[in-house]
């Protein structure tokens, strides 16, 4: 998947959910981007939510 970066530095597309892994584990407010169907979340997420806060102070 290569979503255009305007997609993912959209506040609009940043979403919080409840999610379950696999193991069972229930993870709350999970932020992750809803690109075109597929969720980005994680690690990759997490640095997305930090870039848009910085880009957001300089802006």
């Amino acid at each position: 998947m290569k979503p255009p970066l305007a997609l993912l530095l959209d506040s609009n597309n940043l979403k919080y959910a409840d999610m379950q892994l696999a193991s069972g584990l229930q993870l709350k407010d999970v932020p992750h981007f809803d690109v075109k169907g597929n969720r980005v979340w994680g690690a990759t997420a997490m640095i997305l939510v930090e870039l848009l806060a910085v880009l957001e102070q300089i802006a």
